[in-house]
């Protein structure tokens, strides 16, 4: 019986070891994402506003996936999961192993979502 006992809680330690584990590579994942970011943020040069070129007022605004996520009301990882089963067709561009996606293209595909609906519909 004692056996029976010791084997219960290797299980359960088990299962506790895979739910921490879970943790720390979801913890973990977050943390790249966000140095992938600042690391983006601090190569990419500032343009002064007197400075700049007037044809680069032109350039849709690029937003990082975790931007792009918090826009739609979503996580970085479900817009990863859509980009990749392709379940909705937001544009995203793709350079290297960067991805972006421009805010124009974010606010139709929320337009395209919008339902209006009359009270005859509720009913």
């Amino acid at each position: 019986m004692q056996h029976l006992h010791d084997d219960d809680e290797v299980q359960r330690l088990r299962r506790q070891l895979r739910i921490e584990i879970d943790a720390a590579a979801k913890s973990f994942a977050e943390v790249l994402h966000v140095v992938s970011d600042l690391l983006i943020e601090i190569s990419q040069p500032k343009a002064f506003a007197s400075h700049e070129p007037v044809e680069a007022k032109s350039i849709p605004e690029m937003l990082t996936p975790r931007q792009a996520a918090d826009h739609l009301g979503v996580s970085p990882e479900t817009l990863a999961v859509w980009r990749c089963t392709r379940r909705y067709a937001i544009p995203f561009v793709k350079v290297g192993s960067k991805v972006r996606y421009r805010r124009d293209d974010l606010e139709k595909f929320l337009s395209s979502r919008t339902e209006n609906r009359s009270h005859e519909d509720e009913s």
